[in-house]
Parts: C-alpha cells; sequence; structure tokens
C-alpha cells in the first residue's frame, strides 16, 4: 500500500517508486508469460527496434 510520508500527502518518490517496482515484481513473478513491454526498454531494444522499421525498401 502506499502512503504519504507526512500529514501534507506529500510523497517520498524513491520510497514509491521501489514499492510499485516490488508489487511489478510480485504479479510478474505469478505469470511472466502474460507480461509483454509494447516498446523500446533498454538502449539495445531500440536500436533493434530501429532497424526492424520498414525502410520503403523491397525484400525478397
Amino acid at each position: 500500500m502506499l502512503d504519504a510520508d507526512d500529514a501534507t500527502g506529500a510523497l517520498d518518490a524513491e520510497r514509491v517508486t521501489q514499492e510499485l517496482a516490488n508489487a511489478f515484481e510480485e504479479l510478474i513473478s505469478v505469470a511472466p508469460e502474460q507480461w509483454h513491454l509494447f516498446q523500446p526498454n533498454w538502449p539495445s531494444d531500440h536500436h533493434q527496434s530501429m532497424l526492424d522499421e520498414p525502410t520503403g525498401e523491397r525484400r525478397d
């Protein structure tokens, strides 16, 4: 559960980010085959997606 750090409701971004990562880790571990990124996540993924894009050239 995400909690406010003080009475004003200000959140500690680092703690909340870690809590979200922990929640995703738990959910993904239950059924990892159901999770997929629909966009590049790592620099190497971005480079590969650029190579996969159509160039307008005909491939035989």
